[in-house]
């Protein structure tokens, strides 16, 4: 059987929606949509992937955005009940903080799938990047706070 036969037969009783336009690929005999004209293939996927690593990333970038988005709070709080403030420095250190591991959040977020396709080593790197750059990012703050 080769593997336009054993997707056709795959199909011959399951409702199975084209991954690309959602057209339902029962019955089909090809492989491809007659809907969008893709190409289909019959593949072995994992039922659950692979995702600590990428998890622990996106917790070590969603750290450094608590961290600055906690102080920037508080400095909003004190500045709106005591009249104190940072200075517009301190402030910018905090916002461009909480920027750009908002950034690198959003960054990883949409790369989830070529992060789960990279070797253990560049995925254990990244993972680990993440959370040193989320402290690099709150040492910067404390080391030019006023």
């Amino acid at each position: 059987m080769n593997d336009a036969e054993a997707l056709a037969a795959f199909l011959s009783d399951r409702h199975v929606a084209c991954p690309n336009c959602r057209y339902d690929l029962h019955g089909l005999g090809s492989a491809r949509c007659p809907e969008c004209n893709l190409s289909l293939a019959l593949r072995v996927n994992l039922v659950e992937p692979r995702l600590g690593l990428w998890l622990a990333a996106a917790v070590g970038v969603s750290t450094g955005i608590g961290f600055h988005g906690i102080l920037l709070g508080l400095v909003g709080y004190s500045l709106i009940v005591n009249g104190l403030g940072l200075g517009i420095r301190d402030a910018s250190l905090l916002g461009g903080g909480f920027v750009m591991n908002g950034v690198a959040l959003l960054v990883l977020l949409r790369a989830r799938g070529p992060f789960r396709r990279c070797a253990r080593p560049a995925r254990l790197a990244l993972a680990v990047g993440s959370w040193a750059f989320s402290l690099t990012t709150a040492v910067l703050f404390f080391a030019f706070v006023d």
